[in-house]
């Protein structure tokens, strides 16, 4: 393979056409670190301006003898033009200093004071089989105008106010500017023999020891820069400061590296600077003073703030109360009904009064009168009225109301104030870790009758579940999605029963109490047996309650430490007896038509009272089904007074007697968290656990829990919501033909005659008693939430169908 060189360019074409060109011309190859890097060719004209072309080797010897400085910046320029020529094929023009560029490839570079134009071109042609691109490189004689331009950049120099000196590395001047050579003139000296000493003056004394200094800082330590400052005696004995400053450089002439040194007289500058600080430090004088003035209305701004963080605080206490009052109405439909019951309204009074509001005459006088002529604290005022005129409702439905609402709601003691043992914590239980797949009755655990018998008995329960019996029970346990409908048609009718035992046997309460597994199915067919197949008040109501209350106490109650073991024995069995022998009608009609059951209760919550009773009397007639043999005396007076209360809150005469006391607990419980938010209060209980402390709170959770089951088929999936509404809907139509059959007014809604209202009854039904019902219990038991999104999943459809 042929090298490329001189003699073997020149027998190319492309060469030989450039031969004879009048511009001077080269060839080279700017390859940074090849060893085949340097100039190449050049032609007769730019032999005749430089001489000979220097071999690869010579060019090599003079660039390794340059300065550092010197042969970086030229590998740098090297580095610059193979990029922009060779690599992206660009084209350029420079004016520069011929001996900048060929000082290292001729011999006799012309000297001149005007600078060249250079053209750099990428040059390709093929030699030996071969491709290369190389940089062509013509330039240009200077013209006159370029000489002009040339001179622009002296004359600047030479002119300039600052004086600049240029001294090789023996510190002997080399070149200066006007102004520093006049000064060199006026001093005595000659400018051919300066030396950098005597630029160095401090007080009239030449400083060689800073003038050594800065050479080896420039010339053999290569720093950027050297800079010192000195002072000496001006005129009038005025003490003068001058700045010196130093860089490398290159002499252009020879190619060697020197030092540019520049003065400055920095006098005005630090005197400048002195009166700087002095205004400084008065400003700072004055700013004390000023703080020392303002000292006073800093602390009266301080008893401001002080002021104004109490009053903020007490801005937020009411912000809080008023929260906590809205949240009574959240998701709540807008009626225009007033359901405040009269207590509520002497407790909302007296919270203003404390407040500090005063409270007008008027409304002082209208809450006494009402007073006065209420014979029950717990129920809303004019309720007749306002259902039969400001609710919305038609006559036939807020009359279906007033029957349903109005009445006796708190008569009697509460039983259950006699029983503190509720106050008394147990453990409470995780059933859902409990609930496993049953098995079969131990046959040797037999009953022992009075007569001596002791034998299994016949009728208990098998839990040898059938997978689809299973699978329901699996359901029930966990999601408001159960349908006891189909857990009826999977056990043969026996939904109650199957469920009750499921739930019981599952929550470890038999073993805690000793109740006999044998004894409990008993009791659990007997009472299931005892339901009527009433359209509505049935067995699959019962097991729908049930189903739900359990929900209700495994997402809450039980979780948060309301309820103990006592208290959830109570709620199942309250939950399974609370409908037992349902005659299909409701108070109102036993009590018209004079019935035994009426008669007995006289007249109060006859229903009720029956269920409760029929349902002990069944465990006190059969030894075999007494579930309540094995509990102990105490616990077992807790339950009893329990249940009682229990079943005879489901009566809807009561409702807004149980709800007005729930709310009020609810607004209790809101305050006091308020006011541990604004206290920072470090509490060890969280949430509703923290406001229930007595029994009495632990019974009312408990039976707005029954309430809210025993209307639960309204957050049941909208098809099965709206079938239970047909079948209640059908066991009214069969209370109106008996009361037709009786010769008795028939009660609102129910004559079959007028199917109409049904929409209207259930909307008013739902903005009356089931919304306010439930959504202030999932506001003391945020984990009841989903029951309250299903019920108004089903608000929001029969009010659309009440809209059209």
């Amino acid at each position: 393979m042929l090298e490329l060189n001189q003699e073997t360019a020149s027998r190319l074409e492309v060469f030989q056409a450039l031969e004879n060109i009048a511009a001077p011309a080269m060839a080279a190859r700017p390859s940074p670190g090849s060893a085949h890097s340097g100039a190449i060719w050049c032609n007769a004209a730019a032999r005749k301006r430089c001489g000979r072309m220097y071999s690869h080797e010579e060019e090599s010897q003079i660039i390794a003898q340059l300065p550092e400085p010197v042969r970086q910046a030229m590998q740098a320029g090297y580095m610059h033009l193979y990029q922009e020529i060779l690599v992206k094929g660009a084209q350029s023009c420079h004016k520069v200093d011929p001996r900048q560029i060929l000082a290292t490839m001729f011999p006799a570079v012309p000297a001149t004071d005007t600078v060249a134009d250079f053209h750099n071109s990428p040059l390709t042609f093929e030699m030996d089989g071969q491709r290369h691109t190389v940089l062509l490189v013509q330039w240009s004689e200077p013209r006159a105008s370029n000489s002009d331009e040339s001179l622009r950049p002296s004359i600047m120099f030479s002119s300039s106010p600052i004086h600049s000196y240029m001294f090789d590395a023996k510190g002997i001047l080399l070149h200066a500017n006007d102004q520093a050579l006049a000064k060199i003139r006026c001093s005595g000296k000659s400018e051919t023999s300066f030396h950098l000493h005597e630029l160095l003056l401090k007080d009239g004394i030449e400083q060689r020891d800073i003038a050594a200094e800065a050479r080896r800082a420039i010339f053999d330590k290569q720093e950027k820069a050297f800079r010192c400052t000195l002072q000496s005696l001006g005129k009038h004995a005025k003490v003068k400061q001058t700045l010196f400053e130093m860089w490398p450089t290159m002499d252009t002439k020879d190619w060697q590296v020197a030092m540019l040194v520049n003065t400055f007289n920095v006098t005005d500058q630090k005197e400048m600077e002195s009166q700087l600080a002095d205004a400084r430090l008065l400003l700072l004088r004055q700013n004390a003073e000023l703080e020392a003035s303002n000292a006073q209305l800093k602390l009266n701004e301080k008893v401001i703030m002080q002021e104004q963080g109490r009053l903020m605080a007490h801005q937020q206490r009411l912000q809080k109360r008023l929260k906590s009052a809205l949240q009574k109405h959240h998701l709540r439909p807008k009626t225009t009904m007033d359901t405040m019951t009269i207590a509520d309204k002497i407790i909302s009074a007296l919270d203003r009064a404390a407040e500090g509001e005063l409270l007008p005459l008027d409304d002082v006088l209208h809450l006494r009168n009402i007073i006065l002529e209420a014979d029950d604290l717990r129920r809303p005022v004019n309720l007749q009225q306002q259902l039969l005129h400001k609710a919305g409702l038609s006559m036939d439905v807020g009359l279906a109301m007033t029957e349903m609402l109005q009445g006796d709601s708190n008569r009697g003691a509460n039983r259950l104030a006699r029983n503190l043992t509720l106050t008394t914590a147990t453990s409470s239980r995780d059933f859902s870790a409990s609930l496993t797949r049953s098995q079969h009755l131990d046959e040797s655990q037999a009953i022992c009758h009075p007569d001596g018998d002791c034998r299994p008995h016949q009728e208990q329960i098998a839990l040898v579940l059938i997978p689809e019996v299973e699978r329901l029970l699996m359901v029930a346990n966990s999601s408001f999605l159960f349908d006891a409908f189909e857990l009826s048609e999977a056990t043969d009718n026996h939904p109650l029963s199957t469920l009750g035992f499921f739930l019981i046997k599952g929550s470890g309460l038999m073993s805690t109490f000793h109740i006999h597994e044998s004894q409990l199915a008993q009791f659990l067919q007997q009472i299931e047996a005892g339901y009527p197949d009433n359209p509505y008040h049935n067995r699959i109501h019962a097991t729908c309650v049930l189903q739900v209350m359990h929900l209700l106490m495994q997402h809450g109650l039980i979780q948060e430490g309301i309820l103990q073991d006592v208290m959830i024995l109570a709620c199942y069995l309250a939950a399974i007896c609370h409908d037992f022998e349902h005659p299909g009608v409701n108070n109102d009609y036993l009590i018209k038509t004079s019935n035994r059951q009426a008669l007995t209760y006289n007249d109060l919550s006859p229903l009720e009272n029956h269920h409760v009773a029929a349902s002990f009397m069944i465990a006190a007639d059969e030894p075999a089904a007494d579930i309540f043999q094995g509990i102990p005396a105490e616990d077992k007076a807790t339950l009893r007074a329990s249940m009682i209360d229990l079943i005879l809150g489901t009566d809807m005469k009561k409702h807004f007697g149980l709800l007005s006391r729930f709310q009020a607990l609810q607004a209790q419980t809101a305050s006091r968290q308020a006011e541990a938010e604004l206290s920072d209060w470090s509490c060890t209980k969280s949430g509703v656990s923290s406001s229930v402390t007595t029994a009495e709170h632990k019974l009312l959770f408990a039976q707005v829990a029954l309430k809210c089951a025993d209307i639960g088929h309204l957050s049941c999936p909208q098809a099965l919501h709206q079938r239970w509404t047909h079948q209640l809907r059908e066991e009214f139509f069969q209370q109106g033909d008996r009361e037709k059959v009786h010769g008795l007014k028939v009660s609102p809604l129910m004559d079959r005659a007028e199917v109409t209202g049904m929409t209207k009854s259930q909307v008013g039904f739902f903005e009356i008693v089931a919304l306010p019902l439930v959504t202030t219990y999932v506001q003391m038991v945020p984990e009841a939430k989903p029951m309250l999104n299903a019920v108004m999943d089903n608000y929001n459809y029969w009010h659309a169908i009440g809209q059209k």
